[in-house]
């Protein structure tokens, strides 16, 4: 299993083991007795076993609701190790989340200097954490995890600056709701399997692919297939020149199949 840098994105607890290997064998022979009937189910079906294999089983990560929020704001168009700098910056100057809400706007852009355009996530999360205040009369927003879906993901968007990926990360990641988030990663693995239309965005992209998995409605699986997605997009399906030679799912991947000179590469790698 390809190791993780937990460094990059601390809140991460590490994976647990892969499956047994004939768990993935059972859902691989049922991936190609679907394949003539369900072809873009059956290829999500080989796509997660076979991640699961290769990255493990990922655990839910550590941030509470209000934490993951403010966490997620900060990693817009930021990178991982930069957005978590800043959020354990907020956490060592404001001993509360009331405390980051009550203080001046510039002080919080000062905390959050490392992450690109500090000064409107600095009056972005602000504004936030006073609007749940408003709304709610303090900051507890623990009643995501029970509030029906929908309504949870539209009271999350409602907040400003809160898109369709932030409100899923917060809702999946802390509150364990199956809402699948699509990142740049997970957008481009799956453009490249053939699961989705190039044409697609990233935001319209979210029911569909989760209506692909083989239980949409189970929030661990939608977990495995956004992080072992999104690992595979940073180590494997990269922007630049994917390393096929290496990619445990090529035989699902319609970007291979049409590139022979990545199958020539892969054969001449004996992989």
């Amino acid at each position: 299993m390809p190791s993780i840098d937990t460094i990059a994105r601390q809140k991460w607890p590490a994976p647990n083991p892969p499956p047994d290997p004939k768990e993935a064998e059972a859902e691989l022979a049922k991936a190609l007795e679907e394949v003539k009937a369900d072809p873009l189910r059956a290829k999500t079906r080989a796509v997660q076993a076979l991640l699961r294999q290769e990255y493990g089983e990922p655990n839910w990560p550590f941030l509470e609701p209000l934490s993951s929020l403010i966490e997620i704001l900060l990693s817009h168009r930021t990178t991982d190790p930069q957005a978590w700098a800043a959020f354990t910056e907020l956490q060592r100057r404001f001993p509360t989340w009331e405390d980051l809400r009550d203080a001046p706007v510039e002080e919080i852009e000062e905390a959050v200097h490392g992450t690109t355009w500090p000064e409107q996530k600095a009056a972005r999360i602000k504004s936030v954490l006073q609007k749940i205040t408003a709304e709610r009369g303090n900051l507890d927003i623990s009643f995501l995890l029970d509030m029906p879906l929908e309504e949870a993901n539209a009271w999350l968007q409602s907040l400003g600056g809160v898109g369709p990926k932030s409100a899923a990360c917060v809702l999946l990641f802390s509150c364990h709701r199956p809402v699948l988030p699509v990142d740049t990663h997970l957008h481009r693995v799956s453009i490249r399997l053939g699961l989705i239309d190039k044409k697609l965005s990233a935001d319209a992209a979210h029911p569909i692919l989760q209506s692909l998995l083989p239980d949409p409605e189970d929030a661990r699986e939608v977990l495995a297939f956004h992080r072992n997605m999104l690992l595979h997009g940073q180590q494997v399906c990269v922007f630049n020149d994917p390393k096929c030679y290496k990619c445990v799912v090529r035989d699902w991947c319609d970007y291979f199949a049409s590139h022979p000179e990545k199958q020539a590469e892969a054969k001449a790698k004996g992989k």
